[in-house]
């Protein structure tokens, strides 16, 4: 049939088509190119730490501390990178780029000024300048399109230790003032530089982080120890400096409790009394001790979140007391002593915890002592408790205080004329010395006076020294009969 044959002729030169681009049609999209992060890696320098103020002997200490150190930040592998960081490593490529491009477009510039001055035929001269102009359109639209789209940078780039630092060896710190110089030169993120001083027979570590990006010392630590809590101290420092190298968020305790004079301890270091305000710790487990005198005190354990500030409200729970009213015999105006801590002045009222002995000690204006020792029970409110203290005066006060007094007289004279009659002494002798030599007549009754007041005050500094060698048996001897008057 005529229609037949029409389509027949038709369709196969459409299906030899269709099959002939066929495998066009199977190569699907062009892969789209996605830009590679730049800064992918963070380079940390570890200097030496500064150990010229403690002994030669305990410098291997600060040396364990940098290794310490240096061997835990070696097991942290990214650092997060905040906006300011990333702004600024965006910006310093950004900056860089661009220059590298306008470098290119300045220099294919001058070559095509310089074409008219090189002499080359002119089918020549045409044709170098076609390729430069191209070149350099070509530059021109890479420039543009670098100022509108800004790089890539990294966000988690891998953190590395400059170095031989997890060998245990460490560069000299840089000089005050020259850290940025340093960092550009050896290619370093940051700088970690320390120092150990000793404090009392004490350890006392500071520990600073220079960045790169904010060209100063962004984060700063300080711990005091003892040598013998190095390997706590250590690592109390490297969890600190890694939370703040890995660029996590901190985590944070405020704790307010009752009474208001509770002390409360965070982790064995004492945050404040009553309230602490907002603490900074590293996120993990933290221990958090409160207590107060005449209350059950509190302990609680918990785990910080990075980010999170966690509220404590502890309360604390009082216990009974006993409540003692102090009477002294002689009246009002003795001072009363709890062990020895002074605690007022009669008459006084007294709280006791319960099951507890507790020792006070009275003493009157006119130097009287007497001393209690209380019981705390249970609080019983219908019932008043009064303590009466008796004071008694020990037979040899008196004269233990005659004692002392003309003991310290005696001695007192002594150290005021021995000086004098020291020095007259020695006057006197070069006196006599310069008459024996001149024999003049005249100052024969100046010298015989002057020697004699000489040898006079040399016998009363004398006779002083006796005075103080026996007050001061006869006060040593009146001492320890007082002190048996007292245990009696």
């Amino acid at each position: 049939m005529p229609g037949i044959t029409a389509a027949r002729k038709f369709c196969v030169p459409l299906s030899v088509l269709i099959f002939a681009l066929a495998p066009l049609w199977g190569r699907g999209k062009p892969e789209v190119k996605t830009k590679a992060p730049l800064h992918g890696q963070w380079l940390l320098s570890v200097a030496a730490f500064d150990l010229s103020s403690i002994p030669p002997s305990r410098r291997i200490i600060g040396e364990a501390l940098a290794a310490k150190l240096a061997g835990s930040l070696h097991s942290l592998e990214h650092r997060i990178r905040v906006s300011p960081e990333y702004a600024y490593y965006e910006g310093t490529a950004w900056d860089q780029a661009r220059s590298e491009a306008g470098k290119k477009i300045a220099d294919l510039r001058q070559r095509r000024d310089m074409l008219l001055y090189q002499g080359n035929p002119q089918w020549r001269y045409k044709r170098d300048l076609e390729d430069i102009t191209k070149k350099l359109q070509e530059e021109e639209e890479a420039y543009w399109k670098i100022v509108e789209d800004a790089p890539l940078i990294a966000s988690r780039p891998v953190f590395l230790l400059a170095g031989d630092a997890k060998k245990g060896e460490f560069p000299p710190p840089p000089e005050p003032g020259m850290e940025y110089r340093y960092c550009k030169t050896n290619k370093a993120d940051g700088i970690v530089t320390g120092a150990v001083r000793e404090y009392h027979g004490r350890l006392y570590l500071v520990l600073r982080l220079y960045t790169l990006y904010t060209r100063s010392y962004s984060y700063e630590d300080r711990l005091m120890f003892s040598p013998e809590d190095i390997q706590g101290a250590a690592d109390e420092a490297a969890g600190r400096l890694a939370a703040a190298l890995g660029g996590s968020k901190r985590a944070a305790v405020r704790v307010a409790a009752e009474p208001e004079e509770a002390m409360i301890v965070i982790n064995n270091t004492l945050a404040g009394k009553g309230k602490t305000g907002v603490v900074e710790r590293i996120p993990g487990p933290v221990e958090v001790a409160v207590s107060a005198e005449y209350h059950k005190p509190e302990t609680l354990r918990m785990e910080l979140e990075a980010g999170v500030l966690a509220d404590l409200q502890i309360n604390l729970t009082p216990l009974g007391r006993s409540a003692f009213q102090l009477f002294v015999p002689k009246g009002a105006g003795s001072r009363v002593y709890r062990g020895a801590l002074f605690v007022g002045e009669t008459p006084l009222r007294l709280d006791l915890a319960p099951k507890r002995f507790e020792y006070f000690e009275v003493k009157t204006p006119e130097g009287d002592v007497g001393a209690a020792v209380l019981f705390g029970g249970e609080e019983r409110r219908d019932i008043p408790r009064f303590v009466l203290v008796k004071t008694h005066v020990p037979p040899e006060k008196d004269r233990l205080t005659r004692a002392r007094r003309w003991f310290y007289g005696a001695y007192g004279r002594f150290w005021v004329i021995m000086p004098i009659a020291f020095v007259l002494y020695g006057s006197a002798s070069s006196v006599v010395s310069a008459y024996n030599l001149k024999q003049d007549p005249a100052l024969t009754d100046w010298t015989t006076g002057y020697y004699y007041t000489a040898i006079g005050f040399a016998a009363a500094a004398g006779v002083f020294l006796g005075e103080s060698l026996v007050w001061a048996s006869r006060y040593i001897y009146t001492a320890t009969n007082y002190e048996a008057a007292l245990v009696k």
